[in-house]
């Protein structure tokens, strides 16, 4: 079986996971490509394609990115927050996070 995996990463932290993910399939006897989402060859050539994207898409390595409800820019201010987090049935993780 040979797997494409394709990293779209703007600094880097994603296509070093594609590059593990790719270790990972090689050590499973699976034939593994690793490129950059630039270099995409012919996708007929494999028998699955993996997409490693970033969950948090930035522009720059401090950018604290949108409000993921809103869209708000966190980097001009803080989010107003949201009613229906509350409601969320993992706003219990969130105490994980914060001391």
């Amino acid at each position: 079986m040979r797997v494409l995996v394709i990293a779209a990463s703007k600094h880097g932290a994603t296509a070093e996971i594609a590059a593990a993910i790719g270790e990972g399939l090689g050590r499973r006897g699976i034939t593994a490509v690793v490129k950059d989402v630039a270099d995409v060859p012919d996708l007929r050539d494999f028998d699955a394609v993996l997409l490693a994207l970033p969950l948090r898409p930035l522009c720059r390595p401090d950018c604290l990115g949108l409000c993921g409800v809103c869209g708000a820019d966190l980097n001009t201010g803080s989010c107003p927050g949201h009613g229906e987090a509350a409601a969320s049935p993992f706003t219990v993780l969130r105490d994980l996070l914060e001391p």
